[in-house]
């Protein structure tokens, strides 16, 4: 994936890329062991992927909202 590879950190798991947010999201202990966290993981590949999906649209919805307000701005200042 490269230099391009969006990289998330939950506490003191580091996640690199879609699959590893995927086996994380299943078992959250194992990427952080002696935690003491309430969330167990999603058993159920559908809702990990159903997840990974909605933060993926909600980052590229954001972003999309960034980038309009920021052009706005702009323009209302007179720069592109």
């Amino acid at each position: 994936m490269g230099e391009s590879t969006r990289h998330l950190r939950f506490g003191r798991a580091d996640i690199q890329d879609n699959q590893t947010l995927f086996e994380y999201l299943e078992n959250p202990k194992k990427y952080i062991p002696g935690t003491k966290m309430a969330f167990a993981g999603l058993k159920k590949a559908k809702d990990r992927n159903d997840l990974v999906t909605y933060l993926e649209e909600a980052v590229s919805y954001f972003t999309v909202c960034v980038i309009v307000f920021k052009s706005h701005h702009a323009q209302s200042r007179g720069t592109s």
